[in-house]
This record gives C-alpha cells, sequence and structure tokens, in this order.
C-alpha cells in the first residue's frame, strides 16, 4: 500500500519542525551551561523571526507541537502490546549511549519510546522487533543471536542509528532513514513525504525534547536552590 502525503498540516509541520530542529540543537548546547541566557530563535506564523530568553518558550512548543502531533492522521500501527517503565532500561541505555560519539542516551529512550513504549517483546505488522523496532536485515547487520533481549536490541538499534547519523549528518534525516529506508530519504533527497515518516519523526524529536527540558528544569532548580542558600 503506498504511503500517503502531508498535505492539510504541511505548513504547521514545516514550522514546527523548524522550531524544533532549533530548539534540540539548542538544549544540546544548553545542558551543561547557563541555559537561562540562551537565545531561542523561531519562525513566526506570517514568516518573521522572533527571538526569546525565556524556558517558558521551550515548554509553550512542547505543547504546540503534542497539539500537532494529536492533528497529524497516525498511519503507524504501534507494535506495543503493553506499557513498560524505561527504568527497566535505563542501565542498558545510558551504557549504550556512551558508546557512541553522535547518539546521547536520550535519544535511544526517545526512539524506544516512539518504537515500542518499551515493549520488549514487541513485534509489528511489518516484522520489526524488540524494543528497537529492528527490522531482519538489521537484525542479520549486527548478528544478533537473540533480537528481543532488551541489551542485544538496544546495541543494536543504536549501532544502526549511530550509522545513519555519520551517514547523514543530521538527526531528523537519520530518523527519517531509520523509519523509512535509506532507499526512501535518498529518492527524495531529504525526509520523504509520508504522514507516517514525518508524524514518527516529530514524535521522536518531541520525546528528546521533553527529556532534554526535564534536565533543563532540574538544573536550574539546583541553581536556584543554591543562590537561595
Amino acid at each position: 500500500m503506498p504511503h500517503k502525503t502531508v498535505s492539510k498540516y504541511s505548513q504547521k509541520f514545516q514550522r514546527h519542525w523548524l522550531v524544533l530542529h532549533v530548539l534540540v540543537s539548542f538544549l544540546y548546547i544548553a545542558v551543561g551551561t547557563n541555559a537561562a541566557q540562551a537565545t531561542v530563535i523561531s519562525l513566526n506564523e506570517d514568516g518573521t523571526y522572533s527571538t526569546n530568553t525565556k524556558l517558558d518558550f521551550l515548554q509553550q512548543e512542547k505543547q504546540d507541537l503534542e497539539n500537532l502531533i494529536l492533528e497529524i492522521p497516525l498511519t503507524r500501527v504501534s507494535a506495543a502490546t503493553q506499557t513498560k517503565p524505561h527504568e527497566l532500561f535505563a542501565a542498558f541505555i545510558t551504557s549504550t549511549g556512551e558508546k557512541f560519539d553522535n547518539i546521547s542516551p536520550d535519544i535511544i529512550q526517545a526512539v524506544i519510546k516512539t518504537e515500542s513504549n518499551f515493549n520488549a517483546k514487541a513485534l509489528s505488522p511489518k516484522g520489526a522487533q524488540g524494543l528497537m523496532q529492528l527490522m531482519p536485515a538489521t537484525v542479520l547487520r549486527y548478528g544478533l543471536t537473540d533480537v528481543y533481549d532488551p541489551q542485544q536490541n538496544i546495541e543494536a538499534g543504536s549501532a544502526e542509528l549511530s550509522r545513519l547519523l555519520t551517514l547523514y549528518h543530521d538527526l531528523p534525516i537519520a530518523l527519517a532513514a531509520y523509519n523509512a529506508g535509506e532507499v526512501a530519504v535518498k529518492k527524495y533527497d531529504g525526509i520523504p513525504p509520508f504522514s507516517e515518516t514525518q508524524n514518527y519523526v516529530v514524535k521522536v524529536l518531541s520525546e528528546i525534547l521533553a527529556l532534554q527540558t526535564k534536565k533543563i528544569s532540574a538544573m536550574t532548580a539546583v541553581n536556584i536552590s543554591t543562590v537561595s542558600d
């Protein structure tokens, strides 16, 4: 069955796409620095740009993205049959993220959340398996002996993400390739115009944004507490 393209939501998607891309880059820089002094650049509906130094902007943009996700029709069938807390796999996620220079534990966790909702036994109708929904070709490439073993699945999925990031040097495009395949990305010279793939990329980036916003909030709270003391 051919993929459906996004039309009604394309303008909203493009606007939030740019803002989110800037925000994710900002967050990587902000963590470990004085985030309260960083400047966020956003694209307005009328095509003009504006800046904001308030962290409240992050929460508002996250809410806008969540609302957008609710508007876009979902074409991907969730592979998860039950929800498992991410704490069960936190050690694997952290240790695996430390093995790669170009992906972080937050990226890995966001992909797992979007792919399987932390269901280690997830199996999609297309044959994707485990926490990171690995296709048979990926399983073969990385020589997994048990695709449903959380550690093996996370390590192989993360290695694939790292490979794609090395190939494209762009997180959104790498995520699109993880979802739709390298052939589709090559055909459209970027993120394919598939509603499933665009929705997938937004959801993963939104998860990353949420995770890093929590870190910034925690850091800000610690700074405020330190000043108060």
